[in-house]
């Protein structure tokens, strides 16, 4: 497992370094995990980044991780859908 992460992540840095113009160290890099990682699976991830040469980074559960992406795309009117005390499931 942690060889297939470590390859996943060299190729995505990879196809980064060939599409953008901005260096991928300096980036603030986001690595979603299943909300059911355990710790090890989660330190596994995090070694994984580190062999890939990644900067720090931060794991992101993908549940929160789809809500942060239903939030950026409702910016101007999420406000209408939620309010105080709501529960988001």
């Amino acid at each position: 497992p942690l060889t297939a992460c470590t390859s996943l992540l060299q190729h995505l840095k990879a196809a980064w370094e060939n599409k953008m113009q901005e260096s991928f160290v300096d980036q603030e890099v986001l690595i979603t995990v299943p909300a059911s990682f355990d710790p090890d699976a989660r330190q596994l991830v995090q070694e994984a980044a580190k062999q890939a040469c990644y900067p720090e980074v931060i794991l992101l559960e993908e549940p929160q991780a789809a809500f942060y992406g239903w939030l950026h795309r409702r910016s101007e009117d999420w406000r209408q859908y939620l309010k105080v005390g709501d529960c988001v499931l």
